[in-house]
């Protein structure tokens, strides 16, 4: 018999939806059958999902908790809001498995590192966890042959920078031949690295050149953290990968039309490569930079022009720890972000019933729909499994602090849903 048995939802499963019930023993899903069909026992707890929907938990692959936040323009070092509260906001919203990042430190070996991560998570999580281990530059070659025990035992992401970000953050980049190593080292094993490419040579200069000038505020951001940056790092890694065989990746947070376009030429190629972006391309530009506190909206790489796809990074803290002080800070989140809510659960029921879905129908991203470039995400016909990634949803942590994961399918220039899909799971 059954611990658990859910009953009258409209259930998503691997060939289509439609009203089943569902049968759980500890934590497992055992069975799934008509509406009807199952019986429950006498201990057995039923569950009326009666006009719901009934889906797999969602999985977060990108989230910062305990994070450092450095010191900026005369704001205290912070950290990111931990586990015990990201994780309650996930589970509100239907995440059931958030992965982090287990950054390696000079002088430790893998090991040490994930047990030293242990140390913020352990216990302290409401959901299922994971990390990604994060390599940095200069790393003994002899660790890189001890990948195989790390994606043995159960971590099988790896983390890449090809740039250090900012000139503070000296040592994150690691060079092409250590990545070429990498993704040697990952092929044997069946690993996947998740790439933040850029390429730093540009993204160095650019600092150097806006310091010299004196136009060090954040609305000449776009102007470092460039598109060509873009284009010629996703390249670079991409041609690497092609180089040594079995090597996957899942290239993050991609700004710019041309890592969009980078990665659906990989995969044409039939490469295992994936893509991820941010909800701040898809709400906010660069010109947001001059707003009030501009500054709130910025992520790495930079916001640029806009862009029509979207998956997630979650780094949730509040608003004072991005806020100047003595600055107007609004501590509720913007109105784009609070609008959202309503149609992204209208959206959700949609996708589940095979509906198509307009962005002229979502009123909320109004630069979208001003421009009239208007795209539709097609899913009448498909598993459902298929357009997991599309599912969205909102979750508010506390007031001031908020947590938004949003997955969309791409569009084309000429707005029409593209072929290869960045980022499917």
């Amino acid at each position: 018999m059954f611990d658990i048995l859910i009953r009258g939802g409209e259930v998503v499963t691997p060939y289509g939806c439609g009203d089943y019930d569902v049968g759980i023993s500890g934590e497992k899903v055992v069975a799934v059958d008509l509406s009807g069909t199952l019986r429950a026992g006498d201990d057995t707890r039923v569950i009326d999902a009666s006009g719901k929907i009934v889906m797999p938990g969602g999985i977060d692959p990108h989230v910062h908790c305990s994070w450092h936040i450095p010191a900026i323009e005369g704001v205290a070092a912070q950290l990111t809001a931990p586990p015990s509260q990201v994780s309650r906001a996930a589970l509100y919203g239907g995440t059931t498995t958030m992965i982090d990042f287990a950054a390696w430190e000079e002088g430790e070996t893998f090991e040490q590192t994930i047990s030293r991560r242990d140390q913020d998570w352990r216990g302290r999580c409401h959901c299922d966890y994971a990390y990604h281990l994060m390599l940095r530059g200069g790393m003994p070659l002899e660790l890189i042959d001890t990948l195989s025990e790390v994606i043995q035992a159960g971590y099988p992401t790896i983390k890449i920078f090809t740039t250090d970000i900012t000139p503070s953050r000296r040592g994150r980049m690691v060079d092409f031949g250590y990545m070429w190593e990498v993704f040697q080292a990952m092929a044997r094993c069946g690993g996947l690295g998740v790439i933040h490419a850029e390429d730093n040579d540009l993204v160095m200069h650019m600092y150097g050149r806006l310091f010299q000038e004196g136009r060090t505020s954040f609305e000449n951001m776009a102007e470092v953290h460039s598109v060509l940056s873009e284009d010629l790092s996703f390249r670079r890694v991409l041609r690497l990968a092609e180089n040594v065989e079995g090597t996957a990746l899942y290239m993050m947070h991609i700004s710019a039309a041309t890592g969009v376009a980078a990665v659906e030429e990989a995969r044409a190629k039939n490469l295992p490569v994936y893509g991820e972006t941010l909800h701040q391309y898809m709400l906010y530009n660069q010109d947001d930079y001059r707003r009030p506190n501009g500054q709130i909206y910025h992520t790495y790489p930079s916001l640029k022009t806009e862009v029509r796809s979207t998956v997630s990074q979650r780094m949730s803290c509040a608003a004072g720890c991005r806020s100047r002080p003595k600055a107007s800070v609004s501590m509720t989140p913007p109105v784009e972000i609070l609008a959202l809510n309503h149609v992204l659960r209208s959206c959700i029921r949609r996708w589940s019933l095979r509906e198509a879905i307009h962005f002229r129908n979502m009123w909320t991203w109004s630069r979208v729909t001003r421009q009239r470039s208007w795209g539709y995400i097609l899913v009448r016909g498909r598993s459902p499994l298929a357009v997991m990634p599309t599912l969205l949803c909102l979750t508010r942590t506390r007031p001031g602090s908020c947590a938004m994961k949003i997955c969309m399918r791409p569009i084309t220039h000429r707005g029409r849903v593209s072929g290869s899909v960045p980022g499917r799971c």
